[in-house]
């Protein structure tokens, strides 16, 4: 999952995760995690998309406190990847964060599910001593889905399937309780995994429905409950 980093991007809805203090932001986070910990399955894992950010000159170092609240919690962190974006996609010429973002991997337990065969051909660089490794060269496209809708922070496809591959097998559950355009949805079904997402904002919906359609894949499987419709 990819939660929304603090104090830097709307979602466009009131009472969303991101917007209050940054020590409310980190107590409605690990309450999320707390409850992921709990219906994870014993060699399941825990992948969180994240990175830091500068405000007022100075570094928030999300990564890291969401490591401390996670072990907290019960969790062990596994290893840390780095998803390295190497697209051309304009940044401020002081910005030399936005060409990566790490990739928090946690396990509950030190017996856990992982596709090593999977992970040794990886290759994104053209050198093979990097094989195998824990830097992820995965371009980021620019720009939103379509003119009719908007979502500020879309992740790739690839980025997700490839999580999925490693841990977790075919018919597995994956659950994402930061849903938003619905790409670990797309993944799971690509992948052919059960899924069960989450998401704050209702109106991401036609947004999701379209990238289904537009990615080929059939709907009339795929359930949206609202919970105002069971109030």
């Amino acid at each position: 999952t990819s939660p929304p980093y603090w104090d830097l991007k709307n979602y466009f809805k009131d009472g969303q995760i991101g917007q209050e203090s940054y020590e409310q932001y980190l107590s409605r986070l690990k309450a999320v995690w707390r409850e992921t910990y709990r219906v994870l399955n014993s060699k399941g894992s825990m992948w969180i998309n994240i990175n830091t950010r500068t405000k007022n000159k100075k570094p928030i170092l999300i990564p890291q406190d969401i490591i401390k609240q996670c072990r907290d919690i019960g969790f062990i962190l596994k290893d840390i990847v780095i998803w390295h974006k190497s697209s051309g996609i304009p940044t401020h010429k002081n910005n030399i964060v936005d060409r990566f973002e790490y990739l928090l991997w946690f396990v509950k337990n030190d017996i856990f599910h992982y596709n090593i065969d999977y992970l040794t051909g990886i290759n994104d660089y053209k050198n093979n001593n990097l094989k195998g490794g824990f830097s992820w060269n995965i371009n980021r496209k620019a720009g939103s889905v379509g003119k009719d809708f908007i979502h500020p922070a879309i992740y790739p496809t690839k980025l997700i399937e490839r999580i999925i591959e490693l841990c977790s097998s075919e018919g597995q559950m994956v659950l994402d309780p930061f849903l938003g355009s619905g790409t670990s949805l797309i993944a799971a079904e690509q992948t052919n995994r059960s899924f069960v997402g989450y998401e704050y904002n209702e109106q991401f919906r036609s947004l999701i429905e379209h990238r289904i359609e537009q990615t080929g894949l059939k709907n009339e499987h795929i359930d949206f409950i609202n919970e105002r419709d069971h109030e």
